[in-house]
């Protein structure tokens, strides 16, 4: 079982808003761990039973030298983004990678306009999100044959002997649930709030894990924190729900309530992103099946994942990151324990 963790500096702001940045996170602490019978590997060739903050740094930022990956990935700024969807699919790049998009609004023309993030974006200096490749597999001690069972993968838990758990798969506010004072009116799903009003949020709430599997055609899990000061999700266009629905979304009205013009839009209804709430759900993150190599020999294949990392522009709780006069710091904790079960 191994521990990374590391620190980065992430700036809450929507496009609309990209000269104003405002201080979301001021550190995030990052920890994968994996049960004993998996080796992890970032580029699918060296595996390892133990790896470190330093080759989580590198994998990150894409760099080579330790020092200047830590520095790069201690310096990466998020943007609010939305994964780029047609007929209600996450659409992917050539090289299997997700397509994400953000919102802006041009001010010559005062109109608004959405943007895709070209591979060329995601970079060191322009990091709107974070992405990575993960491979994991199991232990060469791990036999195969023809009638070998299969196995998934999963999040989990770890827990110590009197059976507490210590740690969990989770996004969290180290900074907890925040009071914030409303330069504006919005709408939640509870009730109307006036400017001047004071309402409870937990930015934690704006944040998405995605999981891209590469197992046949490519696809995202989506994971979205929820706790009892969530505001809703995501404000899609044409939805009456109550976690849906723009007109008891906070960041929808809020930022719309601060111009006349209210061209601010949802997202559209294909554009919609079916979370999971619970990592411990059960959900499948892929499978270790018994195949032959080509050396005629059975074994069980690796299983790559590409994880995603991003503030959800369209979020609710994402209202307080679209104004410049209110600067919170957020120090957001993310776990991620993986384990395997036989099927």
């Amino acid at each position: 079982m191994a521990t990374m963790t590391a620190a980065c500096l992430v700036t809450s702001t929507y496009a609309w808003f990209s000269q104003n940045e405002v201080v979301w996170t001021e550190e995030t602490d990052f920890n994968l761990d994996f049960y004993s019978g998996l080796l992890i590997s970032f580029d699918g060739v060296n595996y390892h039973q133990d790896v470190t903050k330093e080759q989580l740094y590198m994998a990150v930022t894409g760099l080579d030298d330790e020092d200047a990956a830590e520095e790069a990935f201690k310096n990466i700024k998020l943007d609010g983004v939305t994964p780029l969807h047609e007929n209600q699919k996450i659409q992917y790049d050539s090289e299997g990678y997700a397509r994400f998009t953000y919102d802006t609004v041009n001010e010559e023309t005062r109109t608004h306009e959405v943007k895709e993030i070209l591979p060329n974006d995601v970079s060191l200096a322009n990091n709107k999100y974070i992405r990575f490749d993960l491979y994991l597999k199991l232990a060469t001690g791990s036999v195969a044959t023809e009638n070998s069972p299969s196995f998934k993968l999963k999040f989990s838990q770890i827990k110590d002997d009197d059976d507490n758990v210590v740690r969990d798969t989770a996004l969290k506010s180290k900074a907890g649930v925040q009071n914030v004072t409303l330069l504006n009116k919005l709408t939640t799903q509870e009730r109307d709030y006036g400017a001047g009003e004071t309402i409870s949020v937990d930015g934690a709430n704006a944040l998405r894990v995605g999981v891209g599997t590469h197992q046949g055609e490519n696809s995202m899990i989506v994971y979205e924190p929820v706790n009892e000061h969530n505001l809703g999700s995501a404000a899609i266009e044409g939805r009456t729900d109550d976690l849906h629905n723009p007109e008891k979304n906070a960041m929808y009205t809020y930022y719309n309530n601060f111009f006349a013009e209210k061209f601010t839009e949802a997202a559209e209804d294909g554009e919609a992103v079916e979370t999971h709430e619970n990592f411990q759900d059960g959900t499948s993150l892929g499978t270790f099946a018994s195949v032959k190599n080509s050396s005629n020999i059975y074994e069980y294949q690796p299983i790559k994942l590409t994880m995603y990392i991003w503030l959800e522009g369209w979020d609710a709780d994402y209202f307080y990151g679209i104004t410049s006069s209110n600067e919170l710091s957020r120090a957001m904790q993310s776990s991620f324990v993986f384990s395997y079960e036989q099927i």
